[in-house]
């Protein structure tokens, strides 16, 4: 089947690589975070922030579970691309 009108798409994705060379050349996770976030608010048309700047790696949602699954349980439903697998991405 294909993806669930109504329920949460969770999207791993991977920035290209020369961009993130340049913008973020040894930064930590919450350093792009806040930077992208940041460019959100002042500049939304930034390259870091067009689609085509990103690969997705995988897109999945939860699946519901039946009411007597253990309270820790979940389950996820999607797809992986062939980016996941590139030692390299690029545009």
């Amino acid at each position: 089947g294909g993806l669930i009108e109504g329920k949460r798409v969770r999207i791993e994705a991977r920035l290209d690589d020369a961009l993130a060379r340049e913008h973020f050349a040894g930064a930590d996770a919450e350093a792009v975070a806040a930077r992208l976030l940041e460019l959100s608010e002042s500049d939304p048309q930034h390259v870091l922030l067009e689609t085509e700047s990103w690969f997705a790696l995988t897109v999945t949602q939860a699946l519901d579970l039946p009411p007597d699954a253990p309270s820790e349980a979940s389950l996820r439903e999607g797809y992986r691309t062939t980016w996941a697998d590139a030692p390299t991405v690029s545009r």
